[in-house]
């Protein structure tokens, strides 16, 4: 999920606001795109996530502050790249997965964007943001191996030696969760956008004020906008 706006997802919002567009947001949360697209005219919006309480409550703040829009917002629940096969191929005009991408496995990440060119309609446009080995919650040391071992990727056999894949987070730090986490660089992103014959549009650390750049030089989150060719 995401709680504030930038440039490349102000983008996102534009493309769901024109006439007769399709969108889907991967990982809603709460609503915070889903409902500022609705406040400017959406009309068709897919939002998923894999909980289904945060729809829920994304549909009542839907019916408490746009009763007259419930129809335009269509909740899907369920864990993306599995809950893709319910949708379509070439149903959707823009994509946004905000946040969600780095809890993948590497071979759940291969589906993914296999998904998203799937998905969209041809010219139509990707909007993700993910974390990245520069997150503040990841131990140093981490960070350490992970710039001493990064190599560029050209293959799927690169891919999945890639460093930034963290089985469990409470191996490398007690005080952490189980879960996986897929550390980002913008060489790994480049990489799977390019496999599924994306035109990369923008890829870039996210440098704000927000994501603290005096920790980490600001490249806790890295943006992608990308193109699928026609």
């Amino acid at each position: 999920m995401i709680t504030r706006e930038c440039e490349q997802f102000t983008e996102f919002i534009k493309v769901a606001t024109l006439p007769n567009s399709r969108v889907l947001e991967i990982g809603s949360a709460f609503g915070f795109v889903a409902l500022k697209a609705l406040s400017k005219g959406a009309s068709d919006y897919t939002a998923n996530d894999a909980c289904e309480d945060h729809l829920r409550i994304l549909a009542k703040s839907v019916m408490d502050t746009y009763p007259d829009r419930h129809d335009n917002v269509h909740l899907l629940p369920g864990r993306f790249p599995e809950v893709a096969t319910l949708l379509a191929s070439e149903s959707y005009d823009a994509i946004l997965a905000a946040n969600i991408l780095q809890f993948l496995t590497n071979d759940e990440l291969v589906e993914a964007f296999s998904q998203f060119r799937r998905l969209l309609k041809p010219g139509g446009k990707l909007f993700l943001s993910m974390l990245t080995a520069f997150a503040d919650f990841l131990p140093k040391e981490f960070l350490i191996s992970f710039n001493a071992n990064v190599v560029p990727i050209k293959n799927l056999e690169d891919f999945q030696n890639y460093p930034g894949f963290i089985p469990s987070l409470k191996a490398i730090d007690s005080a952490l969760t189980d879960d996986s986490f897929f550390a980002f660089n913008i060489d790994v992103t480049k990489f799977l956008l390019k496999r599924e014959h994306f035109a990369v549009d923008y890829c870039d650390y996210d440098w704000t004020k927000s994501m603290r750049p005096w920790k980490t030089d600001g490249r806790e989150t890295l943006i992608a906008v990308a193109k699928k060719e026609q």
